[in-house]
Parts: C-alpha cells; sequence; structure tokens
C-alpha cells in the first residue's frame, strides 16, 4: 500500500476490490497466440455432493461413451448437440409459449410483474407458435408432439376463456 492509500484506509474510503487488468498486449503485428494451460483442480468430495453438474458431466460422460450402442439399438442418433435444430425449434417454442401466457394475462410480466391482457399479441403467438412448431415437427418423438399439440389446445382455449 502505498501512503495515498494508507491515508484513504484511515478515513474510511478505501477501495474495497482491486482492478487488475490481466489482458497481455502485442505489439508486434503478428498474430501470435499464447496458450497456457492452467492445471485442473479435482473436486474435493464436499463439492462434489454440492455441486449437481459434477454428477451430470460423469453421467453425461457414461452417455456419450455408451451413445454407439444406444444409437444402433433404437435406429436413431441421440440428439445431444446444444445447436442441433430440434434444441432451437423447442428453445423458439418455449419462448413464445411463456409469451403467450404473459400476453393473456394469466401470468406477471416477469420484468414489471404487471398482469396484462394483449389479446391480439397473444393470438399472433399463438399463430407463431404452430408456424414453428409444423416447421420442425418432424423431428420430434411421438411424445413430444403429443405434449405440443395439448400445450397448443391448452393455448387456444385459455384464449377463448380470455375474450
Amino acid at each position: 500500500m502505498n501512503d495515498k492509500d494508507k491515508d484513504r484506509d484511515k478515513e474510511g474510503k478505501a477501495p474495497k476490490f482491486k482492478i487488475v487488468d490481466k489482458r497481455r498486449m502485442n505489439t508486434d503485428d503478428d498474430d501470435i497466440e499464447e496458450t497456457r494451460e492452467e492445471p485442473v483442480k479435482e473436486p474435493t468430495p464436499e463439492s462434489k455432493a454440492a455441486d449437481p453438474a459434477a454428477t451430470r458431466d460423469k453421467s453425461q460422460e457414461k452417455a456419450s461413451a455408451d451413445e454407439p450402442e444406444a444409437e444402433k439399438s433404437s435406429g436413431e442418433p441421440k440428439d445431444d448437440d446444444q445447436l442441433s435444430f430440434k434444441n432451437i425449434v423447442l428453445s423458439i417454442l418455449q419462448t413464445v409459449s411463456t409469451m403467450v401466457w404473459i400476453n393473456l394475462g394469466l401470468v406477471p410480466n416477469p420484468q414489471t410483474n404487471i398482469v396484462a391482457k394483449k389479446m391480439d399479441q397473444a393470438r399472433r403467438l399463438i399463430d407463431l407458435f404452430e408456424t414453428v412448431y409444423d416447421a420442425g415437427k418432424e423431428d420430434f418423438p411421438p411424445q413430444v408432439r403429443m405434449e405440443i399439440d395439448g400445450l397448443i389446445q391448452d393455448m387456444k382455449a385459455n384464449y377463448v376463456n380470455q375474450l
């Protein structure tokens, strides 16, 4: 600590945190990338019990090791890729369905905590939901299709009830 920081500390105005710039500046025009491996910390038994991600990672490793066998038995490949078409469509459908419930006035807006009915927007969002679902319907297993069809019927019934 320098004298200035000591004086601030005595006055109770000492900064509570310190900003450190860890970026490396390359003054050369060459595009040289430095790779630096950091040691991997082994989790302790206490942290394993508290961290569900640790147990999930092990189960995913086992699933990926067994994946070729699962593909052979079921006839279709497992789709664990986060950016697969099916996962993107499901994410869009989830977002749109949440917006439908908010616009029907059945759920408060999470940003404002205000319950407001916007029936015209709700109708458009239900139509959008159906359009997106129809575009990706063939990629879903029959059980998921049945659940989404039921969700569409629920949204339409709630729309009629809210009119």
